[in-house]
């Protein structure tokens, strides 16, 4: 999907620090898009300028893009005036033809509101034989002339079908993220075309994009409602989003329109028959607070037994790999709003996933989760160990698989026949209440909480109880339950309290205030539950907290921004939520990091109406010359302020760092992920170390995906460091995957063939790899 380059084009401070380390500003991707034209498009004039004076070709026109635009041409597009006279600065062509024969001020002259480019192009135009009035007036009537627009309809189709081959052609060699690409492009070319979108539902759907096939699938629904590919789209991407209700709803949907299809059938048969298989890839409870509220669906809009995604989103997908190595911003108020860290943990591990143990113990944790208690007592007398001995890779026992199952008369059967503890614990400190509670399975919980589960277990790595899981799930009724057996409700673990994985679901903060849930907690003093609402744009938790003591001018002294609640809101632009702290108490002059009050936020973030709410209470800063929104925007966006907030963001970056390894330095190491991301958000001058860092952390965690995710962007910053290699192996150790681990050290020994740690784990590989395929070929089977 690009280089760096690509990814950085709208960060002034990324694009100078690749630019200072030889990246090409002129390479192309897909033929189709170069880091200038991207910083064009983005409208970033700071990224166009240090493009050109790094010798980015100001003509370079790849054959590919949807119009086959110049940059200055796609400048025009643009409408900005100031890119159109960099480029021409920088020797711009002005006569440069597109693929329809259009000079950039032809393309102003179709497009509304241009003027300003035009009279900027027209001194340097040279005239078109083919218009008779060389006027701008005269441009306008002979590009909007019948025979030129069925000229430009054309090309439009021919393009549309060229695109449309490609993306084809990329599917069938199953290279999904480049075919994505092309339909995009299609898809901008015709957008009323349901085919081009179906395909790329599907291409969303084989990257595992759950929310974006389904978008796809809607959009293809409202085009063609009687259309059943259309309907077994949106259920392949409700598949993907765990809402199998939904998943078989479409799929029955599209069978009443074509009964004979096979593809239909067996998705409907397999989703209503088989949900275990389903289910196989379920995600343990995460550590999501509040970025699972800010990055997916609000709880708000959600009910109880909303699925795990939407309100846990798990962000380590495809889509923001790609994004992983540029999370380093300059500004740390991102014009996105993207003001949190990402952190993706997962909820639920995969069942019987790497399974290294021989094939009959395998085969009995299946019969356990299956719920078959007479092959399950078959089973275990042929076991020749005890039962509890019998784990997957990741340490859990049948009685976690029959707990997560919803088994209970398979947990009677652990607990009052084979005498097992009713805390097992698996690798990660998880019991089988922890399992019961997030498989939604309160029959099974309450069992095993009347027969002395520790309703208070916490796991080891996290120190997770099962009342945060059935907070982080939006089960009431597991709440209830857990509550009424003596849960504690403040419990504490890495990542806040029970209400902090709650917050942003009404009903789930309506309980836990009931049984007086403290709403002033902050997880590592920087995240409160009343942030953690208003990022979730839950306004009736928003009031529930407030109304339950929930502090509206709590500014934790370690966040990144130090923001109050009402910064939180004001970045939302919610003015309902800001009324409603305004009224709480909520201080409208206190200043964040930057010295900046929620008003001037508010001018940064181009939210008028949230400024209209806060003019009247703000009190007029002095070094603002002109008191009105205009003069506050004007006064954030200086070069000056800018400047002031990049050293700020420096110092923190700094404190962030030095807390980060402290933490690792007393093996805590949950304290020192949350501290390297918050570095990483303060755009750190050696972002591939934080990368290292954090993916050492991970892999301590046994966190594997996370530490090969964060490896992987290191390699990408600093592809010849040895260390991401180091990095990358140990991820892919964890994960079992030997081969690869053995292949990454290898590599790293390319680049430092003395490197002793390299050395070491390159040997231990391989030796792992080997045992590995002479156990799986001694006992006849693969690994799961």
């Amino acid at each position: 999907m690009g280089a760096p380059l690509h990814f950085a084009a709208q960060d002034k401070a990324m694009v100078s620090t690749l630019l200072n380390h030889k990246a090409n500003p002129n390479m192309v991707v897909f033929d189709a898009f170069s880091p200038l034209m991207m910083a064009i498009s983005l409208q970033s004039f700071d990224c166009v300028k240090l493009l050109l004076k790094g010798g980015a070709d100001p003509n370079l026109t790849p054959s590919l893009t949807k119009l086959g635009m110049t940059p200055l041409g796609s400048a025009v597009m643009e409408g900005t005036t100031e890119i159109i006279k960099l480029l021409l600065q920088a020797g711009a062509d002005p006569n440069k033809t597109d693929v329809y024969g259009l000079i950039p001020i032809e393309i102003a002259a179709i497009l509304k509101n241009c003027s300003e480019a035009a009279e900027v192009l027209f001194p340097l135009t040279s005239p078109n034989p083919k218009v008779r009035n060389w006027s701008f007036d005269g441009i306008k009537e002979y590009v909007n002339s019948v025979g030129h627009i069925i000229e430009r309809d054309m090309i439009n189709q021919e393009r549309f079908l060229m695109f449309k081959s490609k993306g084809k052609d990329a599917v069938n060699r199953k290279d999904y993220a480049e075919a994505m690409v092309w339909y995009s492009m299609a898809n901008d070319m015709a957008p009323t075309d349901a085919a081009v979108l179906s395909n790329r539902s599907l291409c969303w759907a084989r990257l595992k994009v759950g929310e974006e096939a389904l978008n796809d699938a809607r959009e293809c629904l409202k085009l063609s409602p009687n259309w059943s590919k259309a309907y077994y789209r949106a259920g392949i991407a409700w598949n993907l989003l765990k809402d199998f209700q939904k998943a078989a709803d479409m799929f029955a949907a599209g069978l009443q329109l074509d009964p004979e299809n096979k593809e239909l059938c067996g998705a409907f048969s397999f989703c209503v028959h088989d949900p275990v298989s389903l289910t196989a890839k379920l995600v343990r409870v995460s550590a999501q607070v509040p970025f699972y509220l800010y990055f997916g669906v609000p709880a708000s809009q959600t009910n109880g037994s909303a699925s795990l995604s939407l309100h846990f989103p798990h962000l380590h997908n495809p889509s923001t790999d790609r994004n992983r190595a540029m999370a380093f911003r300059s500004s740390p108020i991102s014009p996105d709003g993207d003001i949190f860290p990402s952190r993706g943990f997962k909820l639920l591990r995969p069942l019987i996933s790497n399974f290294s143990g021989d094939p009959g113990a395998a085969h009995f944790l299946s019969a356990a989760y299956s719920g078959d208690l007479q092959l399950v007592r078959g089973l275990a007398s042929a076991l020749g160990e005890p039962v509890e001995s019998v784990k997957d890779d990741q340490g859990r026992t049948a009685f976690h698989y029959a707990a997560v199952g919803g088994k209970t008369l398979l947990c009677k059967y652990f607990l009052d026949e084979l005498r097992l503890p009713v805390d097992i614990r698996d690798a990660f400190g998880e019991t089988p209440l922890h399992q019961a509670i997030l498989g939604h399975h309160n029959c099974t919980a309450e069992y095993l909480l009347d027969n002395n589960a520790d309703p208070n277990a916490a796991t080891d790595d996290q120190g997770f109880t099962p009342l945060h899981y059935a907070a982080g799930i939006g089960s009431k009724r597991s709440v209830l339950l857990l509550m009424s057996k003596g849960a504690e409700v403040n419990a504490k673990s890495s990542f806040g309290t029970p209400l902090h994985f709650g917050a942003g679901n009404e009903g789930i903060v309506k309980t836990l205030l009931h049984y007086n849930a403290d709403p002033n907690i902050a997880v590592f003093q920087a995240y409160s539950p009343l942030v953690s609402s208003i990022i979730g744009r839950c306004s009736e938790c928003v009031k529930l907290l407030l109304k339950a003591g929930a502090d509206p001018n709590l500014i934790p002294s370690l966040s990144l921004l130090r923001m109050s609640p009402l910064d939180a809101a004001v970045m939302q632009g919610n003015t309902e939520i800001i009324k409603q702290l305004l009224r709480a108490g909520a201080d409208p002059n206190a200043t964040n990091a930057f010295g900046m009050k929620p008003i001037e936020i508010a001018a940064f973030k181009n939210r008028p109406k949230a400024a209209e709410v806060l003019f009247p209470v703000s009190s007029p800063n002095p070094d603002v010359l002109n008191w009105t929104y205009d003069g506050i925007k004007q006064y954030v966006d200086s070069d000056e302020q800018a400047s002031k907030r990049d050293i700020i963001c420096l110092e923190r970056y700094l404190l962030f760092k030095s807390r980060g390894k402290e933490a690792v330095t007393r093996n805590d190491y949950s304290d020192a992920v949350f501290w390297y991301t918050q570095a990483s958000e303060a755009f750190p001058p050696d972002a591939a170390a934080m990368l290292s860092n954090r993916s050492l952390c991970w892999a301590r965690l046994k966190e594997g995906e996370e530490a090969l995710s964060d490896a992987h962007a290191c390699m990408m910053l600093r592809p010849d460091w040895p260390k991401a290699y180091y990095r990358e192996g140990i991820a892919w150790n964890l994960l079992k995957e030997f081969r690869k681990a053995a292949k990454s050290f290898a590599f790293g020994l390319r680049l430092d063939s003395s490197n002793r740690d390299l050395q070491d784990a390159l040997r231990e590989a391989l030796a792992s790899a080997a045992a590995a395929a002479a156990a799986a070929a001694g006992n006849g089977y693969r690994v799961f």
